[in-house]
């Protein structure tokens, strides 16, 4: 609406009169501010596992393996605590009795948190194959056999000589090494935890399971150098090769010192069962029917040259991090479960590594190291409950339950546009493919020698 000037000269505006301007096509049209263009809007891809707000199942659904590391804490304190009782002879019942309240703490932590997983993937069987397919979430299936394996160390020493019970763990250690799962090969922690159980259990058994147990360690040993070595060089180059150095690159050379360490404590107590065990075996006879004593010295001395020499690497590597972690703050980063337990494995069990190599030829001053770490180790544990603790009193559990799988592009398959057929169609399909190849084949064979293959 705008004033026009009549003809006589006189503005109608003055009159109060307001006249509207009309367009008869000789200026461009005026375009409303609020018609802006806006940005195309595309549906959300439907996400394969919906995920659940509000209620138990949420928590449930939300409940990933990285809570385990909070049993694996526990019994690595556990048998830190267990460790450390040699210092204080006229108190070590006390201790010792400490020792198996944290594992009692670990073993209920852990079978509250499998009955969680059990029901997770039973009620979403598809979120397990998500989050094996998540580049970070599939190393945390490491942490379930690291747990179990820790109980299984600390039940051997609970039973004792007890044949009932030793026998029932040593069940329990030959099924899991016969039926392995992704956790026990996509991380290699999983494998050094299960052969330094292994060599714990092996001290209390017979000759004849004590050997397979030997056995089975030995070969889990060498496939957790052989994959060490790879994982090893590539931490190096990523540590090396910044000037910068991302604080989550230094959370996971925490968790690589963590396997080193824990691999020379395996080698080293392979040696050890293999130095008793081999003379006393039938089957490992030298040329002349003796009992082959140069090869039980051979394996003791090679496992503890594989502890001393991972140690020392370990001790280097550990003083680079530690000034890695100086500088970029990683304790200031806001809590999680890898980033703050990362610490506390690798305190403990380098702390456990330190303090075998004290029992052996080395000295007493791996002892002293190794249980000022396990203090360490244990003073970090607690200091780390607290924390986990405080976050779900104070209702901030939703910043660890926050399970990336879900959010993630391997939830987003947009099934509703691409469907996959059933397994049994696309089995059906391949088998009538090769059939039709096979007969064309021997058509072409056989037949008639005029036709040429296409």
């Amino acid at each position: 609406m705008s004033s026009v000037p009549s003809d006589d000269g006189i503005d109608p505006s003055v009159m109060g009169i307001e006249l509207e301007r009309i367009n008869f096509g000789d200026e461009p049209p005026e375009e409303p501010l609020h018609l802006a263009a806006a940005p195309p809007v595309y549906p959300e891809p439907l996400a394969v596992v919906q995920p659940v707000h509000g209620g138990l199942w949420e928590f449930i659904q939300r409940f990933d393996f990285s809570w385990y590391a909070w049993s694996v804490g526990t019994g690595i304190t556990s048998i830190l605590i267990h460790a450390l009782s040699d210092w204080d002879p006229a108190h070590k019942d006390h201790i010792i009795t400490t020792s198996f309240a944290y594992f009692g703490i670990s073993f209920v932590l852990f079978f509250v948190m499998s009955g969680l997983t059990i029901a997770r993937y039973c009620k979403w069987p598809r979120l397990f194959l998500i989050t094996m397919k998540h580049p970070g979430q599939a190393g945390f299936t490491a942490l379930m056999p690291m747990a179990l394996s820790n109980i299984i160390i600390m039940f051997s020493k609970l039973v004792g000589k007890s044949q009932k019970g030793i026998t029932a763990i040593w069940v329990i250690y030959i099924t899991g090494c016969r039926e392995p799962d992704m956790g026990y090969f996509l991380p290699i922690a999983a494998l050094i935890v299960a052969a330094a159980a292994g060599s714990d259990i092996a001290a209390t058994l017979d000759e004849r399971r004590a050997s397979i147990t030997i056995i089975t360690s030995f070969v889990i040993v060498v496939m957790g150098l052989i994959h060490l070595v790879f994982v090893f060089i590539s931490d190096l180059t990523r540590l090396i090769g910044r000037r910068i150095v991302p604080s989550k690159h230094i959370t996971d050379a925490f968790v690589t010192l963590t396997v080193l360490a824990q691999c020379g404590l395996a080698a080293q107590q392979v040696g050890e069962q293999a130095f008793r065990i081999i003379p006393k075996s039938e089957n490992l006879l030298d040329g002349t029917g003796k009992k082959n004593i140069s090869l039980a010295e051979y394996c003791h001395s090679t496992g503890l040259a594989f502890a001393i020499g991972l140690w020392s690497f370990g001790s280097v590597y550990f003083i680079i991090l530690c000034f890695l972690s100086r500088s970029t703050k990683i304790l200031a980063n806001p809590f999680s479960n890898l980033n703050w337990w990362g610490l506390q494995f690798s305190f403990g069990f380098f702390a456990l590594s330190t303090q075998k190599l004290g029992t052996g030829p080395p000295g007493r001053a791996f002892t002293t190291i190794g249980s000022f770490l396990g203090a360490l180790a244990i003073l970090l544990y607690h200091h780390v409950s607290f924390n986990l603790i405080k976050f779900v009193k104070n209702g901030d559990i939703d910043g660890l339950l926050n399970a990336p799988e879900l959010t993630g592009p391997g939830n987003r398959q947009a099934e509703h546009i691409n469907p996959t057929p059933p397994w049994y169609k696309r089995w059906a399909v391949k088998a009538l493919y090769m059939a039709t190849r096979v007969v064309r084949i021997i058509f072409l064979t056989y037949g008639d020698p005029t036709i040429e293959t296409s």
